[in-house]
């Protein structure tokens, strides 16, 4: 984004133009014998970052709601401690005072100016106060309406300039929503807030997956009857049938690139994995196998493919280049390993265990084989990353039995509810790529 930004709308439908896909971060594969588990991964409390957050020359509703939305963000991480104040000013002792009194500390200073035709111009810097060095500074014009988006903006500037990682606080989610049988796709701030429902239906809705863009979603629809697999446009509305043969079509997965989409039909019998070229229209099958082969997931780089087959007898997890040459069992120490998902610097596979019958959430670290516990539920499932690659956004069985969303740090492993209702139930969420807040 440019020094003196213009948001017009903040509507998620516009702001999905200006999302981009996260850096593809290189890696090798080094194929494991056999998986360790390691049952357990513990909260821990880590060193968090001092930040405060001063409104300056200014006691507005409009500054008051930026510095609580960029508080509430940052808190949210568990990697600062922030505090807040109000209607500083910087030319007096007060703000002098707060310097001096920060030491090893960094200072966020967020000042709001009424402009003509009902805008507001947004000015931020950020100050490192041990040395006194400026860290960032950029201001910011929009309307009432698109104060949240700017303070997320701004979220996302201050956690990348402190730790050195991309912020989600700009990110989107998807997810499905089912209430008396009426089903939605939903889109909602990376918190779970101010949804939208882009697609309502009397049929089943499952498995709604981001392009690497964040201009469309796939996903599978039984509206017709069977599973068909959709793309759906969030700009203009509309919607295309991306795979409609015979027998059931499922399991999208984009590639890193957005060219191509990884799915699973069954038109031959059995469940199998294919590649469509999203510019020919051509499906590829990837893997000839006498077994059923589904859930397809590109690796960062686009060049391997995770999935899973029953070719063993059991469900478990395998991985293979796209060409499907080589393919290489992952997973051995479950009778069910599902829902494979590559971690965002490819060295780790994120995937749904059964543990003692219970479905936990695992992972495992492609060069030494060792399997991790996550989650500790007894019906955790639909795990999906973040694209900094910090955190998992999973469905859970919640207190009123009804599936609802929760996110955990693979840092701290700290756990919190994202989207919780009394009365519908909540799953298969889809993490969006980063918003470019330069």
């Amino acid at each position: 984004m440019k020094n003196k930004n213009q948001i017009n709308n903040s509507t998620w439908k516009n702001i999905i133009l200006t999302l981009i896909l996260i850096t593809l971060i290189s890696f090798s594969i080094i194929k494991p014998d056999i998986a360790i588990f390691i049952p357990n991964a513990t909260a821990m409390t880590l060193q968090k970052y001092e930040l405060t957050i001063c409104e300056i020359d200014n006691n507005t509703t409009e500054g008051e709601k930026i510095v609580k939305s960029i508080k509430e963000d940052l808190l949210t991480s568990d990697k600062f401690n922030v505090n807040s104040v109000k209607n500083v000013n910087k030319n007096k002792s007060i703000y002098n005072f707060i310097t001096r009194a920060n030491k090893n500390n960094h200072l966020a200073l967020i000042k709001v100016n009424y402009q003509e035709n009902d805008l507001y111009e947004i000015e931020f810097s950020l100050e490192e106060t041990s040395p006194n060095v400026k860290l960032d500074n950029v201001s910011f014009s929009g309307s009432l309406e698109d104060m949240m988006v700017i303070s997320h903006l701004i979220s996302d500037r201050i956690y990348h300039t402190i730790t050195g990682k991309r912020g989600i606080f700009s990110t989107k989610l998807a997810y499905i929503a089912k209430k008396n049988d009426i089903f939605e796709l939903q889109i909602s701030d990376y918190n779970g807030q101010n949804s939208q429902t882009a697609l309502r239906s009397s049929e089943p809705i499952i498995s709604p997956q981001w392009s690497p863009d964040g201009t469309k979603i796939a996903y599978v629809s039984f509206e017709s009857g069977r599973p068909i697999i959709y793309i759906h446009d969030l700009f203009n509305t509309q919607r295309i049938i991306l795979a409609d043969h015979k027998g059931s079509n499922s399991a999208p997965s984009w590639s890193p690139d957005g060219t191509k989409i990884a799915l699973s039909m069954t038109k031959t019998g059995l469940s199998q994995i294919y590649m469509l070229d999203l510019k020919d229209k051509n499906f590829r099958r990837i893997i000839q196998s006498s077994a059923c082969d589904t859930e397809p997931s590109f690796s960062p780089d686009g060049q391997y493919i995770v999935f899973t087959s029953d070719r063993s007898g059991s469900q478990q997890i395998y991985l293979t280049d796209i060409y499907g040459q080589k393919v290489r069992r992952l997973t051995f120490n479950s009778i069910y390993n599902g829902s494979p998902k590559f971690s965002t610097d490819g060295k780790k596979i994120v995937y749904v265990k059964n543990v003692n019958n219970k479905f936990q959430i695992c992972s495992i670290d492609l060069s030494s084989g060792e399997e991790s516990m996550i989650t500790h539920g007894e019906n955790d499932q639909n795990p999906c990353l973040s694209p900094n690659g910090e955190y998992i956004i999973y469905s859970h069985i919640s207190k009123n039995n009804f599936r609802s969303l929760s996110q955990i740090s693979l840092e701290n492993h700290q756990t919190k509810n994202i989207k919780e209702n009394i009365d519908y139930e909540i799953f298969d969420p889809s993490w969006g790529p980063i918003i470019n807040e330069k």
